[in-house]
């Protein structure tokens, strides 16, 4: 393994310097303009919202693709899972963020199924504690 990674890293240090990268540049998200809502008018809004020091929470799918186009402010923290489908997990994360940064804003972007998904699940949870708080008592 140890050759193997050596060769790699040869390999691709003699090919960095014919690598020509393009400049980074976000696209532009125009202001929104009335009527329906589109993609474009959703993540202005969201743009003209931000503060800076929020701690911005952006759940899995459209949320975390569309978050990853904006311009966070100063001191705004990003926190994102866009990885292995887990819908859902922003909502308590939310709850976290709030609780251990009480004095910053928290923005949470999640999706309709993602909350219901979140909420049910939190709802059934809250019911087993307190049927097991009664039988104890």
């Amino acid at each position: 393994m140890d050759q193997a990674l050596a060769v790699l890293i040869g390999l691709s240090a003699s090919l960095a310097a014919e690598w020509t990268l393009p400049p980074v540049s976000l696209p532009e998200v125009g202001g929104a303009t009335g009527g329906a809502l589109t993609q474009k008018s959703f993540w202005s809004t969201v743009q003209e919202q931000l503060r800076p020091g929020d701690i911005i929470l952006a759940d899995q799918g459209t949320a975390a693709f569309g978050v990853a186009a904006l311009r966070l402010p100063s001191d705004a923290t990003l926190l994102v899972q866009p990885l292995w489908g887990s819908i859902g997990f922003t909502l308590p994360a939310a709850y976290g963020a709030q609780t251990a940064a009480p004095d910053r804003r928290v923005v949470l972007i999640i999706g309709d199924g993602a909350a219901q998904l979140t909420i049910q699940g939190d709802g059934l949870d809250a019911a087993r504690q307190a049927a097991a708080a009664h039988s104890a008592a």
